[in-house]
């Protein structure tokens, strides 16, 4: 028996059942990504130091990781990073370890472009007693980081007027949830068109 090669076109039934699912994969897929904004701060050299911790190479560096990007016109206002991590020489400072009560300011301009900031932590307790990292170019433009311990006397470092600059990034990140169900969905159609046209196939 000759096989027949005739293309096959999808039901009217099928298409009510596909069209629906494809609307939704791509509304779907327009959500898979979503673009978290990573907020870096580089500071300058630090030229007041006392202490043995830190030297004149070291130097406050900031990362933030924001849900989106500032708003236009702020003026010191205050924003909750998702994660965060300050380092001055060999301290670093994060969200896993920060005393409650981090401040995170920021003024920008009419493009949303980062113009004065105030950014400071602590963290109490773990190798020393007490550690702060701060930058700021809000009521004076100095980077500093504080350092006490049981284990000797504390030290510090700071730059005054020789403020770091600021750059902005977008990270793209994958939810695996959304695209395991939307893969599930699409699978399961397929199953389920295919198992029809066996069904109609062998009812011939």
């Amino acid at each position: 028996m000759r096989a027949d090669l005739t293309p096959r076109k999808f039901s009217r039934q099928s298409l009510r059942l596909i069209l629906p699912v494809v609307a939704i994969a791509w509304f779907a897929a327009s959500s898979v990504c979503h673009a978290n904004v990573m907020l870096a701060y580089t500071g300058t050299d630090f030229t007041d130091i006392t202490g043995r911790l830190f030297s004149t190479t070291d130097k406050v560096t900031v990362s933030l990781t924001l849900a989106a990007p500032l708003d236009d016109n702020l003026n010191l206002s205050p924003v909750t990073p998702l994660t965060f991590s300050l380092n001055a020489g060999s301290e670093t400072i994060s969200n896993a370890d920060a005393d409650p009560g981090s401040l995170f300011e920021f003024s920008t301009d009419s493009s949303g472009n980062i113009t004065g900031w105030d950014v400071n932590v602590t963290r109490t307790g773990g190798s020393s007693n007490f550690t702060q990292i701060s930058t700021e170019n809000a009521t004076s433009v100095t980077d500093t980081v504080e350092f006490s311990c049981t284990c000797g006397p504390p030290a510090t470092a700071s730059n005054t007027d020789n403020p770091g600059t600021w750059t902005a990034s977008n990270a793209a990140v994958t939810e695996p949830p959304t695209v395991t169900v939307l893969g599930a969905g699409l699978l399961g159609l397929g199953l389920l068109w295919w198992r029809r046209r066996q069904i109609r196939d062998l009812a011939r």
